[in-house]
């Protein structure tokens, strides 16, 4: 059975400026030919992306466009998100001005023994962490309650929003 996206509702997620956790699962091992970065390989398994929104919309536009499948490969997490393996599960974030507030996060994932660095440079070449891109090596429920003490641990209030809360029209084939 597979189930089709018909519309995302992305309402749960504020149109403020702020830094996000998309909770990624991947269904199947898959390969990724990532621009300058080269081609590398992914476990199937869950994943967290560390990304910021400070343009206009802010996080809502941010992450209703990590939703889509379809849409021009810009940066290195979209090479991941069109993928039909790709599924994200949760989105965390937290509403802040902080331009650091996204290398913050990922410092605290590098260290953390539940997360581990993944693609050199992935979603982090304006920075200089090693990647924005960690394999957590838990079940997803342990990943999400990890994500939500790390953004606390960062002195930054999270909000979360469930795949259930994301996708509110879905179409059996």
């Amino acid at each position: 059975m597979v189930y089709v996206v018909l519309e995302m509702n992305v309402s749960c997620i504020p149109r403020k400026h702020g830094v996000y956790a998309l909770v990624i699962e991947l269904s199947r091992n898959v390969e990724l030919n990532i621009g300058k970065l080269g081609r590398h390989g992914l476990l199937k398994g869950v994943y967290v992306y560390i990304g910021s929104a400070r343009s206009r919309g802010g996080l809502f536009v941010r992450v209703k466009r990590h939703l889509r499948k379809l849409k021009t490969l810009r940066w290195h997490i979209d090479y991941l998100t069109v993928l039909s393996e790709c599924n994200i599960r949760a989105v965390i974030y937290a509403i802040t001005d902080d331009v650091e507030a996204e290398s913050t996060i990922s410092r605290i994932l590098y260290r953390h023994p539940y997360f581990k660095p993944t693609i050199k440079r992935f979603g982090s070449s304006d920075k200089r962490d090693y990647t924005h891109l960690y394999r957590c090596i838990k079940d997803l429920d342990i990943c999400i309650n990890s994500l939500l003490q790390v953004f606390s641990k960062a002195n930054m209030t999270p909000g979360i929003c469930y795949a259930t809360d994301l996708l509110t029209g879905v179409k059996e084939e």
